[in-house]
C-alpha cells in the first residue's frame, strides 16, 4: 500500500499582531535631558557714598547709575559731606554738553544735597558759583529735562527765599524757561504730540508760580526794584525814541507810502520767516499801528476841548473873555509837521478808521489762521541757538 503523501495544507499563517507590543521608541533607553544652567549673575557690589562720589569724580566717566544711587543716597544721608566734594562731579554731571540723562540726573544730585535739613546756606559768591551749572546751555526747554532743573534751582534757593546777589539771575533764568516752554506751544499741532504739548503747559504754570511767588515777596522786591527800575528807564527811553521816530515817519510826507508798508507787516510774512522774528515784527507793526491810533484820537479830544473852550470863551460882542490854552494842548491838536491831512489821515490826525480800521481786523484773523512752518529754516539747534542770541540781544539795555 503505497505511502499517501500528506495533502498540503491550505491554511495561511496568521499574522503576528504587533500592536500588542510597546512602540520601538519605548525600546530605548531614556536619556536625560541635558539643561544648560543659566548664567549666574552675582551682585553688584552695594558702593558707599563716598564710593559714588569717587567712582563719579573726574577722570572718571560718570555712570547714570551711580549718578541716581547718588542722588537717592543723599536726600537723608546723615552726617551730610562737604560740598566741595561734589563740585567736581556735579561741574561734570550738568554741563551742557552732557546727554540730557546725565544732566538730569546731575541736577537731581544737586536737589537732593540742598533738600536735605543739614545743607547749610551759601554766601553770595558760592551761590553764584552754583547757578553757574544752570547757564550755558542752549536748550531752554527739554521734556526730560526741565523738572530736574527747576526742582534744583529750588532746593538752592530755598524756595527763592535766598537769591541774594542772584536775583535778576534767578529772575532771567526762569522768564527764559518759560519762553523756552511756551515756543513749542506756537508750532503746529501736528509737529509736536499731545504728551509734550501738556507738559510745556504744566512747566509753564509751575515756573510762572515760582517767578511770582518771588516777586511778590518784599525782602526780594525791594533788592531788585532799584535794579529793574534802572533798566526798565534806560529801556523805555530807548522805545520813546522808538516810537517818536516811528510817529514822525507816519505824519511825515511819506505817510501814505508808510501805511502801506506798515499794513503789510501788520499780516503774517510772506515769504515765511522763522516764527519767532515773524511774531515780533508783526508785534511791533501792530504796537506801532496803536501809538498812531492813540495818537490821532489824543488830537481829536484835543480839537473837541478846544472848540468847547472857545464857544465858551467869548462875549456877546465877539471878544474873548478866558480863553486860556495850554501850549501842550495846542501842539496835540495840531502837531506841528503833520502831512496827514492829505493823504491818509481825517482832519489832519492820521486816522482813517474806514480803511486801518479794517486792515487791523483783517490782520488779526489772519494770525488766528496762520501757522508756522520752520521746514526751510535751519536745523532744530541752529533754530536755538538763533533764538538765544535774540533774546539776549532783546535783553541789553
Amino acid at each position: 500500500m503505497s505511502r499517501q503523501e500528506p495533502e498540503p495544507s491550505t491554511r495561511q499563517r496568521q499574522r503576528a499582531n504587533t500592536a500588542s507590543f510597546a512602540p520601538f521608541s519605548a525600546w530605548r533607553k531614556t536619556r536625560p535631558e541635558q539643561h544648560t544652567p543659566p548664567p549666574v549673575t552675582l551682585p553688584q557690589p552695594v558702593l558707599s557714598l563716598q564710593g559714588l562720589i569717587d567712582a563719579l569724580t573726574p577722570p572718571s566717566v560718570p555712570s547714570l547709575a551711580h549718578a541716581r544711587a547718588l542722588a537717592t543716597a543723599l536726600s537723608n544721608y546723615s552726617p551730610l559731606p562737604r560740598r566741595e566734594l561734589l563740585n567736581p562731579l556735579l561741574s561734570v554731571l550738568c554741563a551742557a554738553e552732557a546727554p540730557p540723562a546725565i544732566q538730569a540726573a546731575g541736577f537731581d544730585v544737586l536737589s537732593a544735597y540742598w533738600e536735605n535739613h543739614e545743607a547749610t546756606s551759601l554766601g553770595t559768591p558760592e551761590r553764584l558759583s552754583y547757578f553757574s551749572l544752570f547757564l550755558g546751555s542752549s536748550t531752554s526747554w527739554a521734556v526730560d529735562l526741565w523738572e530736574p532743573r527747576f526742582k534744583a534751582l529750588r532746593a538752592l534757593t530755598k524756595d527763592g527765599t535766598e537769591i541774594m546777589g542772584v536775583e535778576s539771575n534767578v529772575i532771567d533764568t526762569l522768564q527764559w524757561w518759560i519762553e523756552g516752554a511756551f515756543d513749542g506751544l506756537i508750532k503746529p499741532p501736528s509737529s509736536i504730540d499731545r504728551s509734550e504739548r501738556t507738559e510745556r503747559e504744566r512747566s509753564i504754570e509751575l515756573i510762572a508760580k515760582f517767578l511770582e511767588d518771588i516777586l511778590a515777596k518784599d525782602s526780594i522786591k525791594s533788592r531788585i526794584m532799584d535794579e529793574k527800575m534802572a533798566k526798565s528807564r534806560k529801556k523805555n527811553n530807548l522805545e520813546d525814541k522808538i516810537t517818536e521816530m516811528l510817529s514822525s515817519i507816519l505824519s511825515g510826507p511819506y505817510s501814505a507810502t508808510s501805511m502801506l508798508v506798515l499794513r503789510q507787516h501788520l499780516f503774517p510774512s510772506s515769504p515765511p520767516q522763522p516764527s519767532r522774528i515773524a511774531i515780533m515784527t508783526s508785534l511791533g507793526a501792530h504796537r506801532t499801528l496803536h501809538n498812531h491810533v492813540r495818537r490821532a484820537l489824543c488830537a481829536r479830544l484835543a480839537q473837541a476841548d478846544i472848540s468847547c473852550e472857545s464857544s465858551t470863551g467869548y462875549s456877546h460882542s465877539g471878544a474873548p473873555v478866558h480863553l486860556e490854552l495850554q501850549g501842550d494842548l495846542m501842539e496835540k491838536a495840531w502837531p506841528k509837521d503833520d502831512y496827514t491831512a492829505s493823504s491818509v489821515g481825517v482832519g489832519g490826525i492820521g486816522w482813517d478808521g474806514a480803511r486801518l480800521g479794517k486792515a487791523l481786523a483783517e490782520s488779526v484773523s489772519a494770525w488766528i489762521r496762520h501757522e508756522f512752518d520752520d521746514a526751510n529754516v535751519k536745523s532744530e539747534e541752529e533754530k536755538r541757538t538763533a533764538w538765544e542770541k535774540e533774546r539776549r540781544q532783546g535783553r541789553d539795555p
